[in-house]
């Protein structure tokens, strides 16, 4: 039986490229294109791959960004593939594995909020004729609304280990 090296595993090996690379990376572009994610997604990747054909796929992904996003970062062509990747990888664990990034749905409930607050501010305020105040009372309403909304199911997530990515 062959034994096993913690040092010579797919994800210790994906830390090291990406360590790698991010020196070579100016620390703008990390955080624009959301480099700093791929650590958490190769982690959760790894997790998933034994049960999951997709996330095998998306590790031969991920490795190769870990190798070559220095060398990418610097062609609008690189950028948009990387950029790609990476949202392919971040919705195939929202929707199939129900993986969520940090503040994804505190976002999505903070503008339903907003959308409804709008809406019902437009409604009174075509009712009193007072546009103006109504439209700015129902989206700051709708904004808390929502922050609240998000920040209960964000916390749910949580609670479930259901979130990665740090901000």
């Amino acid at each position: 039986m062959e034994k096993f090296d913690i040092k010579e595993s797919w994800l210790v090996k994906v830390n090291q490229n990406i360590e790698k690379q991010n020196e070579e990376i100016n620390s703008k572009d990390i955080k624009f294109f959301n480099l700093s994610i791929l650590l958490d997604l190769a982690r959760i990747t790894q997790k998933k791959s034994y049960e999951c054909d997709v996330c095998k796929t998306n590790k031969e992904i991920i490795m190769q960004m870990s190798i070559d996003s220095a060398e990418k970062i610097n062609t609008i062509k690189g950028r948009n593939e990387i950029t790609k990747n990476i949202d392919k990888i971040s919705n195939h664990l929202r929707k199939e594995h129900k993986m969520f990034i940090k503040r994804y749905m505190l976002s999505v409930y903070t503008i339903i909020g907003l959308l409804i607050g709008l809406a019902i501010g437009f409604g009174v305020g075509y009712y009193f004729h007072t546009y103006k105040f109504f439209l700015l009372v129902g989206a700051g309403i709708g904004l808390i609304g929502g922050r609240v909304w998000g920040s209960i199911k964000e916390r749910k997530l949580a609670k479930n280990s259901q979130l990665y990515g740090s901000f």
